[in-house]
């Protein structure tokens, strides 16, 4: 079986998306503190509550796409911290996709979709497909 296209979304993200699903299931959340989820973004600037869910949306739109795995890194773990050391992300979203960098004004959502697309029709059909 071929790997999956490795893209890593890289941002700040609520401590919402980092829990383990078997221990602190979103459910429990919901049904304990209703607004939990709206609360802990409601501390974070619209900058980066707007570039978090323009994140997530192509997080989502990648993910439905086969043969793709998407990772979301938060900047403030110790693996965003090592990302952003090896990559030089600087401040801001990022996505990395098979370890090229989409950052800053790289990061046009349809690029990256196209750019992901030629990669895994690549690795089925081993032929380059259109790309940025």
């Amino acid at each position: 079986m071929r790997r999956p296209v490795r893209v890593m979304v890289y941002g700040l993200f609520p401590t919402v998306y980092s829990m383990c699903a078997p221990c602190c299931t979103r459910d429990y959340l919901a049904m304990c503190r209703p607004r939990y989820h709206a609360e802990q973004l409601a501390e974070y600037p619209e900058s980066v509550r707007m570039n978090q869910r323009l994140l997530e949306l192509l997080a989502f739109r990648l993910s439905s796409i086969g043969g793709v795995r998407v990772e979301a890194v938060s900047a403030d773990s110790l693996k965003g911290v090592l990302l952003a050391a090896r990559y030089r992300l600087g401040r801001g979203p990022a996505v990395i996709v098979e370890g090229r960098v989409f950052k800053g004004g790289e990061l046009d959502f349809g690029k990256i979709v196209r750019y992901v697309e030629g990669l895994v029709a690549e690795k089925i059909w081993g032929a380059r497909s259109t790309g940025p």
